[in-house]
């Protein structure tokens, strides 16, 4: 069901008339309007609302129960924070809060299943407690913010796609806290300072310290991981392991000394990003 300012009723939308309702767009509208969704609720899986809100808890009343809710679009608002309302969202999976006021990362914590999360376009200047606030998403958009550091964002140990272009980045050294996540994919920084400097894309890969990784949509060219290899061969040399020796429990005129190397597993895991949105909706 969607609807516009076009289509406003002074009487509201009874949604009691809709009885498989699973999907409701509004745009420049109060969510008044909306009669008897504490009946309802439940079976929305996707809620979308643009132009039409100054506080989520315009949408969300204390007597509904929206426990069915993978998708969420609250962008174009005027929302300056996110509240508590959004604390029972324990399925949600992808929020766009794109296009607000926001200036701190949201307390996201109790939607445990998040994995998709769009803060684009607000006014964020710090990475300060996200571990403890979005510790779960997996594709995390921060272009077009205020972003001066990435400090914190090592700690999304399960983020495999990062959008931090159009900030104010310009400390490239900053970039190795990112080697610290395990199963990152993509990095998308375009439009920040640091993209000025010469050799940018050898030296983010050298902050990276792997060239395995998407870097502004493109992979790591043949010339880009040649320079890597060297970076890595004059400043990371291969340090020989000694072998361990393991002294067996026998007569000191019998004893034994076996030598087994030290084994070191540098597997790691390689995944493609899925396609998240249109399952939400299904």
């Amino acid at each position: 069901m969607e609807l516009s300012d076009k289509k406003q009723d002074e009487d509201g939308v009874d949604l009691s008339i809709f009885k498989h309702l699973n999907y409701i767009e509004i745009s420049q509208i109060n969510p008044n309007i909306l009669i008897n969704t504490e009946l309802y609720s439940h079976k929305i899986r996707v809620l979308i609302a643009r132009k039409s809100l100054s506080s989520i808890s315009q949408l969300f009343k204390t007597n509904e129960s929206w426990t069915n809710l993978r998708l969420l679009n609250i962008s174009y608002n005027s929302l300056q924070s996110i509240d508590s309302s959004l604390d029972h969202l324990h399925r949600l999976r992808y929020l766009d809060l794109s296009h607000n006021n926001i200036k701190e990362i949201p307390p996201l914590q109790y939607c445990y299943a998040l994995e998709i999360l769009d803060l684009s376009f607000n006014l964020i200047e710090s990475m300060s407690l996200c571990e403890e606030r979005i510790g779960s998403v997996q594709i995390l958009i921060l272009r077009n913010n205020a972003l001066n550091s990435i400090k914190g964002l090592e700690y999304l140990l399960g983020l495999k796609n990062l959008d931090l272009s159009n900030n104010v980045l310009s400390d490239l050294t900053e970039l190795s806290l990112l080697s610290k996540i395990p199963f990152l994919q993509r990095v998308s920084l375009q439009g920040n300072p640091f993209t000025l400097v010469s050799d940018y894309r050898n030296k983010v890969y050298i902050a990276l310290n792997t060239d395995t990784i998407f870097l502004d949509d493109l992979p790591a060219s043949l010339q880009e991981k040649d320079a890597l290899r060297k970076y890595q061969a004059k400043y990371q040399p291969i340090i020989p392991v000694a072998p361990v020796v393991i002294e067996t429990q026998t007569s000191e005129k019998n004893k034994k000394k076996i030598k087994r190397p030290v084994i070191i597993d540098t597997q790691t895991e390689d995944e493609s990003v899925q396609s998240y949105i249109q399952p939400l909706i299904i």
